[in-house]
């Protein structure tokens, strides 16, 4: 979950395992819900259980991933890669076409701090 980009349909199936435990039932028996699932799925502080969307948190991880490459593209010895045009080709290994899947995301969702300008580059910098 953490390093696969999982489809909303696998999402919702695990969801569903999820919710037949906690309401301890099947598919073949309807029992009565007491709380609908939106609010397990709340913040306790907002009177909910705390329970995650899993489509959600999955993004979030890998678009947790994808931010550590921008951040510190030293630390994968890449320090040349232009970022901006993540292509990810057909037979890259999981993880990069995970990344790349939610790499929209991750740029949209960044900005630049220039701070006191020592560390841009603004040839290169986007």
């Amino acid at each position: 979950m953490q390093t696969v980009f999982l489809s909303k349909q696998a999402c919702y199936k695990l969801e569903h395992l999820n919710r037949n435990f906690v309401w301890g039932g099947v598919d073949i028996t309807r029992k009565c819900h007491s709380i609908a699932w939106d609010k397990f799925c709340m913040p306790k502080k907002e009177g909910g259980l705390g329970f995650r969307d899993l489509y959600q948190f999955n993004k979030a991880f890998i678009m947790k991933l994808g931010w550590g490459i921008i951040h510190d593209l030293s630390k994968y010895k890449c320090s040349d890669l232009v970022i901006p045009s993540l292509h990810v080709p057909n037979k890259a290994f999981d993880l990069w076409r995970s990344i790349g899947k939610v790499w929209d995301s991750v740029e949209n969702n960044c900005s630049w701090l220039l701070g006191d300008g020592r560390y841009v580059k603004f040839w290169w910098d986007r």
